[in-house]
């Protein structure tokens, strides 16, 4: 009984764990898009410059880029 109980703990620790790895991961990448949305909105920065400085892709930037127009109209 004691075993599955350690097991079950160890089970909890392993999603927990887990569970603020992606939280970490989501927030790295929505913090990339945030600080992407700003340089797209300044004007001052290609697509390229900006894809290098964030680590998005083109593609992503792009449509990111589309998306803010479309808010403009």
């Amino acid at each position: 009984m004691v075993d599955l109980i350690s097991f079950s703990e160890q089970l909890v620790q392993k999603g927990r764990a887990e569970g603020v790895t992606q939280g970490i991961t989501q927030g790295i990448a929505q913090g990339a898009l945030n600080i992407a949305t700003k340089l797209i909105k300044s004007g001052k920065m290609t697509l390229s410059e900006i894809a290098e400085a964030t680590g998005l892709t083109i593609v992503k930037l792009q449509e990111l880029a589309q998306s803010l127009n479309l808010n403009k109209a």
